[in-house]
């Protein structure tokens, strides 16, 4: 028997709680035993993992900046990690220049980090005199921006050396402007993917290390106006892309060649055939139970984390509102998904996933109520009854530390 850290960001939203709770995993059984709780004052969310420094990065997805009376965004951390305590040590806390930090990735060489800031729902209004002579009214919006970060030899964090802003496309839906939601790096670590839930594109970025600069690479791909395409997965050996989407219960199936251009191949439905696309009646379907809506009414059905099995053969994807989980097969050869399993989770606001190092285990965490849930993952990638839980408010995000 071995065991290793899982840490669960706990993010302060929605009815989460803030922190970062360290749990010992068990990797023969996949039993779970909290460990303890830190760093409570962070709302946390993605992290990023540099095993070779004993570093693990962390977004604080705050709308606020608590060094300002207003604004001035969020911020990321970096904490070394005591591997044989869990413990972890603050080296750095810089600004994010942009509200709500979500998702962050380190480059092959592990000298860059990169950024993506979701922004927020503030905006100014000006009057500004234009070419005719007359005042006319301008709304002006955070910046909604990809971020590479420049590292130091001892893995803290260093300068920001470019931003990239989107606002090229026009916005259907909720949100105000664009919302750049992940930077996921591509298995040779060539590209960088970026899910953009604002204006429904898909963005492919690399780095020019010489200039030290994002370059776009081609025209981002666009999906359904107001789908909010949100989390991506490589293949971990073949040119196949996936995504899900926070406004679509659909997951995208692409093949992308050697300049990182997207060519479609399917899109399926992440509910079994026959359940609605209502989430107190899709929760009901899938749970053999009513539940109350909460009295804000803010019950949404969408999807969150999405994992891929480290052999490519299926993605996890998570259901919030109908909290579960679908699994779908990926076929080797074209890349074609197909829905296989939607395992229900006795919880609420199914939210974050991962992978336990072997492979053996998928990992659930709950927002708002159920903490973390521990499935195996059978030969075929499919999920077997969970087999150990444990109570963690606000889970947010989880991270497996193995080093």
């Amino acid at each position: 028997m071995a065991n290793i850290y899982l840490y669960i960001s706990g993010w302060k939203e929605h009815g989460g709680k803030p922190g970062i709770t360290g749990i010992s995993f068990d990797t023969a059984t996949g039993g779970m035993e909290i460990a303890g709780a830190q760093h409570p004052e962070l709302s946390c969310n993605c992290t990023a993992v540099n095993r070779e420094k004993n570093i693990l990065y962390i977004t604080n997805e705050l709308h606020e900046n608590p060094d300002f009376i207003k604004g001035g965004g969020g911020l990321i951390y970096a904490f070394s990690v005591n591997s044989k305590t869990g413990e972890l040590t603050q080296i750095s806390r810089v600004y994010a220049t942009a509200p709500c930090p979500c998702y962050l990735s380190l480059d092959r060489t592990g000298r860059y980090l990169l950024l993506a800031n979701h922004s927020g729902f503030n905006v100014v209004t000006k009057a500004v005199r234009g070419d005719d002579g007359y005042y006319h009214m301008e709304r002006v919006f955070d910046d909604c921006s990809v971020c590479l970060f420049r590292l130091n030899k001892d893995g803290s964090i260093g300068p920001i050396v470019d931003v990239h802003n989107h606002d090229a496309y026009p916005v259907e839906g909720r949100a105000l402007h664009s919302r750049p939601h992940t930077v996921v790096p591509s298995p040779d670590g060539k590209f960088f993917a970026c899910c953009d839930k604002g204006d429904s594109h898909i963005y492919f970025y690399k780095i020019d290390y010489e200039k030290e600069k994002l370059v776009l690479v081609g025209e981002p791909y666009a999906e359904k106006p107001g789908s909010a395409p949100r989390y991506c997965a490589f293949h971990p050996t073949k040119p196949f892309f996936f995504h899900n989407h926070e406004r679509s219960m659909e997951v995208a199936a692409f093949t992308y060649d050697e300049n990182g251009a997207l060519t479609h191949v399917n899109t399926v439905s992440a509910l079994p055939e026959g359940i609605p696309e209502s989430a107190p009646d899709a929760r009901e379907r899938l749970h053999g139970e009513r539940v109350q809506v909460p009295a804000d009414g803010f019950m949404p059905l969408e999807q969150q984390g999405l994992a891929i099995h480290p052999q490519g053969l299926v993605l996890y994807t998570m259901l919030n509102g109908a909290d579960a989980v679908s699994v779908l097969r990926i076929c080797q050869e074209t890349g074609e998904l197909c829905l296989a399993q939607t395992v229900p989770v006795n919880g609420r606001w199914v939210r974050g996933c991962a992978i336990s190092p072997d492979g053996r285990f998928l990992v659930v965490t709950c927002l708002q109520e159920g903490g973390v849930y521990c499935f195996p993952i059978g030969p075929d990638g499919l999920l077997g009854d969970y087999v150990s839980h444990v109570d963690v408010e606000g889970g947010s995000y989880a991270t497996f530390w193995d080093a």
